[in-house]
């Protein structure tokens, strides 16, 4: 089994990103995958321990060994994927990119990425408390710690959300590219495939299929619109040089 890391702000698609890999016949990326020792005594410990339980429960795996040894982890989630590469993914993941470095090695990191004003337009991340000053906040903390420490990781990618609906082929092939395979017919209709999250219960505590923050993956397609964003989004990024710069950074003007 060969861990690959995907990371990224809330809200950024990297779970489309994941369910299109996910239908990759050598690739296991079929929900978020928290290491639960990173979260203890953090706010969240309780939803990380909770997912942790869920994904024990799902594989039949003892839940205290998982919870302190991701490489059974990862290895237990693998062999019943029967998958050869494993994504793991989960945003807060993101925050702690020195201790995976130290914990798994240069391990193939992936970032995935997404225009700063569509991620503070989010619904869901506004509703959720704080507002579009505190979806800001999180998307410039989120990638500046990503940035900073990417040079741990030798192998690289860098996934930007609107390239990726745009060109959704074009893009995936990239990514299997980088990942040292190649691109398979059907993979990009993700929703002719079973993934084992509809399995398990989201952070709002509902499966995918009924929960807001997984409304787009019902659609059945891959939509490259993208939303005006509300004047209070622009009028908060307008005013922030230090979100300008660093959007710019990825090339989003």
């Amino acid at each position: 089994m060969e861990p690959v890391f995907c990371v990224s702000a809330p809200r950024a698609g990297s779970t489309l990103l994941t369910r299109i890999l996910n239908c990759h016949s050598e690739i296991a990326a079929p929900y978020e995958i928290p290491i639960a020792r990173y979260f203890f005594g953090a706010s969240n410990e309780s939803l990380v321990l909770d997912k942790t339980m869920q994904i024990s429960e799902l594989l039949g795996i003892d839940v205290k060994k998982a919870m302190n040894d991701s490489d059974f982890l990862f290895s237990s989630i693998a062999t019943y994927e029967q998958k050869r590469l494993l994504i793991v993914k989960e945003p807060t993941n993101s925050l702690h990119l020195p201790r995976i470095r130290c914990d798994f090695g240069e391990v193939p990191l992936i970032h995935m990425v997404r225009d700063a004003r569509q991620m503070m337009s989010s619904k869901v991340l506004r509703q959720g408390g704080g507002g579009v000053k505190r979806s800001a906040k999180m998307w410039y903390e989120f990638n500046v710690q990503i940035l900073k420490y990417s040079r741990l990781f030798p192998s690289f990618c860098l996934v930007r959300y609107e390239d990726l609906t745009a060109n959704p082929q074009q893009e995936i092939t990239r990514v299997l590219e980088f990942l040292g395979l190649k691109f398979e017919e059907g993979m990009l209709e993700y929703w002719n495939f079973r993934h084992s999250d509809e399995k398990l219960a989201l952070w709002d505590g509902q499966r995918p299929k009924d929960s807001p923050w997984a409304v787009e993956l019902g659609k059945k397609t891959i939509d490259a619109r993208q939303a005006e964003p509300p004047e209070q989004v622009m009028e908060i990024y307008s005013a922030s040089a230090q979100l300008q710069q660093l959007n710019q950074r990825f090339g989003y003007s």
